[in-house]
């Protein structure tokens, strides 16, 4: 049987949006009119849904993973794939694991038209999770899947596709019960594990980021006690080095990308307090060392980064969510900086209530695409996606 229940209709508008007053390395530039023209609103009657990932496909369609809520408890989700046009509207839309529960958090575009899905798989509701891939040809037909980890809890945060035709993933690994690792995984293009890596015994957390590089190896970033962490390893999973980021400062590094010249940018958050933090911008050089890193929020709420590009106008593309600069609660967050960090555009869309953007990126339209969810903190949470009118930097 068919698990979803009949969908609302897609609403389509139109809301232009104000720049945000922010206080960051540079002055904030006016945008140019950026307007909404594709809003993709999912809402599952009593069942909260929720976004995660998004991707673009070669004809200009766009690939959505979500979770659903099954039952009013706090694991019980599906994990769907849904396929929508230009438009917005639905292709089609599956299920990725309809016998578990399931929570996709990450979704990568393969080389061959498909894509990878990935996340945490749960056998009974509240048990130790497993990670899950699965992967979906450009119909939605699934092709394989596959479950990684120990008896503990594991999961994956992120996945590419490397230039060999693995698929790599980063996550967490539990050692013992509480205490996660930070998790490096690498498969062949079947699923099925080809290795897999830890850092040095000392670092406990959890990983969210990665990149590949020239030589075959790659760069993860994520969180470890109270400092975020870049982690180097070679092709075949060896440490080269890995320098913990803002020691004792309670950061998290939510994503990197690496730049020419070597070196690497990141994004995530500065803990200034109890539940309040700042977006944090960072570079690099090849082996590690902060080369200059800007944080921008007010200090006392919560301002995130959690995806980081290089814009094809210059600069890097940074997409989060604010508190700061929000009409009211948090608000999908997205900003425009040069090569030194310096801010250049940013915009908060104030979608209904409180809203968190989990992913977003640069559609080949010029327009910039998100995925998260919204609340208003009475009715569950509600998938939103959208896509704006193309961009032009100031």
């Amino acid at each position: 049987m068919n698990k979803f229940p009949l969908w609302p209709p897609l609403l389509i508008g139109f809301l232009t949006l104000s720049a945000c007053d922010t206080c960051g390395p540079g002055e904030c530039e006016p945008s140019s009119n950026l307007s909404l023209n594709l809003s993709h609103h999912f809402a599952f009657e009593e069942r909260g849904s929720t976004g995660y990932g998004l991707v673009e496909t070669s004809e200009g369609n766009f690939l959505l993973l979500g979770n659903v809520r099954t039952e009013d408890t706090l694991f019980m989700e599906d994990s769907f794939l849904e396929k929508v046009d230009a438009n917005g509207s639905s292709l089609w839309r599956n299920l990725i694991w309809s016998e578990f529960f399931t929570r996709g958090t990450t979704l990568t575009l393969c080389s061959d038209g498909g894509t990878v899905a990935a996340g945490q798989l749960r056998y009974v509701d509240n048990g130790p999770s497993d990670a899950f891939m699965v992967k979906h040809d450009d119909n939605g037909n699934r092709i394989w899947r596959s479950t990684y980890g120990d008896p503990l809890n594991d999961g994956l945060n992120a996945c590419i596709e490397s230039g060999s035709g693995d698929f790599v993933s980063v996550g967490f690994i539990e050692v013992d019960a509480g205490s996660k690792r930070p998790w490096l995984l690498v498969t062949h293009d079947d699923g099925s594990l080809k290795w897999q890596s830890l850092p040095p015994k000392h670092l406990i957390g959890e990983a969210y980021g990665l990149d590949e590089c020239p030589d075959g190896g790659f760069i993860v970033s994520g969180e470890s006690g109270n400092s975020g962490f870049l982690w180097r390893v070679n092709s075949t999973g060896e440490t080269l080095w890995l320098k913990q980021v803002f020691q004792g400062l309670g950061s998290t590094l939510r994503d990197v990308i690496r730049v020419s010249g070597g070196d690497y940018v990141f994004t995530g958050v500065l803990m200034t307090g109890n539940n309040s933090g700042k977006l944090l911008l960072g570079r690099t050089n090849p082996d590690g060392e902060v080369r200059w890193f800007q944080a921008l929020g007010s200090g006392f709420n919560m301002d995130v980064g959690n995806t980081i590009l290089e814009h094809p106008l210059g600069g890097f593309f940074v997409a989060g969510s604010t508190t700061s600069f929000s009409q009211g609660d948090a608000s999908y967050w997205m900003l425009h900086f040069d090569l030194e960090g310096a801010l250049i555009w940013d915009e908060s869309f104030s979608l209904p209530q409180y809203s968190w953007c989990h992913s977003a990126i640069l559609s080949s339209s010029g327009g910039f695409a998100a995925i998260g969810f919204t609340t208003d903190y009475v009715n569950p949470t509600e998938l939103w996606f959208f896509l704006t009118e193309p961009y032009s930097a100031p």
